[in-house]
């Protein structure tokens, strides 16, 4: 009796065990300092549906603000004081960014995409600069809502001794999976607020992004003086172009055989004034201008013959 017992014991372990499917992964990118890769979820050679809004395309400078404004908390110093570090160094997201946007638009509604980032610490004065490694998936819900959870955010690794820690190497931990951490990451109140799962547990190192509002956010952040487009200074010309109207009617000076000198005949004024007349009527009758334009501009011209 008791080895029938055992028997369905060890049965029941394993067809748990083989339940629990599997990943297949798919690289993107594999550098030194970066992979990513798209995986989807196998079980008895059937793939697990996951209902993600991909492919989608998001907007590099959205995805850049995002990766920004990231932020955690973690216990540092003698008294273990909490401390508030970003999760990505600039020349980390200049990195990530490209190759997690291809990502998104080429995943398929089952796949997500996994990363893992290698950088240096610049604690202490940028002394003692140790490899730390961040660690994470990402995926669009059905929503539409941009969602990023980490397995690990800048932890110490020694790359020199220790080749499983090499970006390529499988994450250890599911981040959807994860319940505890002491390290926390912090929710940007306008636009993104951590995950909270069916029984009301707060995941601390999951993010939940609402992109319309992150959209929001954006478009309300006062551009830098130093990013205005400088204008070029417009060509010197005798007709002072205030309008859309005005700026249609300089035309090309047509090729001279001579220069024209301030002592321009009468007959000359003549021909300017009905070749301005002519292209004027050209732009009312083609819909360029409207009427109540033309019939300004004609005046005006008329008014230089007088």
């Amino acid at each position: 009796m008791k080895r029938i017992f055992i028997l369905i014991l060890m049965g029941t372990v394993i067809l748990a065990a083989c339940s629990t499917g599997r990943w297949i992964k798919t690289p993107v990118l594999e550098e030194k300092n970066l992979t990513v890769i798209l995986e989807h979820r196998m079980e008895k050679d059937r793939i697990i549906a996951q209902n993600y809004h991909h492919p989608y395309k998001i907007n590099p400078l959205t995805l850049n603000k995002l990766l920004t404004d990231l932020i955690y908390t973690e216990e540092s110093g003698f008294w273990q004081n909490q401390t508030e570090n970003p999760v990505f160094q600039k020349n980390e997201v200049d990195r990530i960014v490209p190759a997690l946007a291809s990502a998104l638009a080429d995943a398929t509604p089952n796949q997500r995409i996994c990363f893992t980032s290698l950088n240096r610490s610049k604690r202490f004065l940028g002394l003692f600069k140790n490899k730390q490694k961040t660690e994470g998936v990402i995926f669009i819900d059905p929503a539409n809502r941009f969602n990023i959870a980490f397995a690990s955010i800048n932890v110490k690794i020694d790359i020199e001794n220790n080749t499983t820690e090499l970006p390529n190497r499988p994450m250890r931990v599911d981040p959807l999976k994860l319940k505890s951490s002491d390290t926390v990451l912090l929710p940007v109140p306008s636009y993104a607020t951590c995950h909270t799962d069916k029984n009301g547990i707060q995941r601390p190192m999951w993010i939940v992004v609402d992109l319309d509002k992150l959209q929001e956010t954006i478009k309300a952040e006062p551009q830098p003086a130093n990013q205005k487009p400088k204008q070029k200074p417009e060509a010197t010309s005798s007709l002072k172009t205030t309008t859309d109207s005005e700026k249609l009617l300089v035309r090309p000076a047509a090729n001279q055989p001579g220069q024209i000198t301030d002592k321009t005949t009468d007959i000359t004024q003549q021909e300017r004034i009905k070749n301005k007349l002519s292209y004027l009527k050209e732009l009312f009758e083609s819909g360029l201008i409207n009427k109540q334009e033309y019939e300004a501009e004609k005046k005006k011209i008329l008014d230089t013959f007088k």
